[in-house]
């Protein structure tokens, strides 16, 4: 699941450099037929780079939203779920390990009576 985060998050990487090179050659594509002006290129960049960024967004929110139903139909447990259950075991371990220390001192007692 890490490994799928991973890609994940390296597509995202990649997919945005590849908006920003496409938009580069859109807008002096745009610039070279005369319907965008040289002036504004870098506008014209940023508003492309925007939006990519946004559906980049928007596509990764959909992602991970498939992944989390995917995980969920296949029972696994979600990381905040084991570290809940982590912190809860070893909450346990301390209680056992404070009434076994509260047991000795009575244990003893009962042996020299």
């Amino acid at each position: 699941m890490e490994k799928m985060f991973k890609d994940m998050f390296y597509f995202g990487l990649g997919s945005a450099n590849l908006a920003r090179d496409v938009a580069k050659d859109f807008v002096d594509e745009m610039i070279r037929a005369g319907e965008a002006a040289q002036s504004e290129r870098e506008k014209l960049l940023e508003q492309f780079t925007e939006r990519a960024k946004e559906h980049q967004a928007a596509v990764e929110k959909a992602i991970r939203a498939k992944i989390e139903e995917v995980a969920k139909g296949l029972s696994l447990a979600a990381q905040s779920d084991l570290n809940d259950l982590r912190e809860e075991i070893a909450a346990l371990k301390q209680e056992i390990q404070e009434l076994k220390e509260g047991a000795k001192p009575a244990a003893k007692k009962k042996k020299e009576s």
